[in-house]
């Protein structure tokens, strides 16, 4: 009747943890300032990157996902780090804008006549830095939702 007992207390406990309602947004809260800005830039071209490697068109997936290019283009222009892991962010955030920007340009190219681009090594090459930024959000208690 204990083990019983203690079962059903250990399946209580394991449900409660599953409910959890620990969400992103109060993980943000107790973040640096560098995660709450980066981590929406971080999404959103994210969101790109998925809807493009799901097979969405360039064009359309770029426009439909990453509406807040120029706050990225001004982010990484005017951000200063004052930590190892605040330019890694800076960094990595600096190459997905940098891959997700020339994947569209080539894509754009492409549709004019240009060289087919290989956007599928875009897709790729995006796995990179996402990795590496999703190593660090984790540690804020951030997790990307496709």
């Amino acid at each position: 009747m204990r083990k019983l007992a203690s079962l059903g207390l250990m399946f209580l406990l394991l449900i409660l943890g599953a409910c959890s309602n620990n969400t992103n947004s109060d993980a943000l809260e107790g973040a640096p300032e560098y995660i709450k800005e980066t981590w929406k830039y971080f999404n959103a071209m994210s969101k790109v990157t998925d809807a493009v490697g799901d097979g969405e068109n360039v064009e359309v997936a770029y426009d439909k996902y990453f509406p807040n290019e120029d706050e990225v283009i001004s982010y990484i222009d005017s951000a200063t780090a004052e930590s190892e892991e605040e330019q890694l962010v800076i960094d990595n955030i600096h190459l997905m804008h940098l891959s997700v920007s020339t994947m569209y340009i080539a894509d754009f190219n492409s549709s004019l006549g240009g060289d087919p681009a290989d956007i599928d090594q875009f897709v790729y090459e995006l796995q990179v830095p996402r990795h590496e930024l999703g190593k660090i959000y984790k540690k804020y208690g951030l997790e990307y939702k496709k």
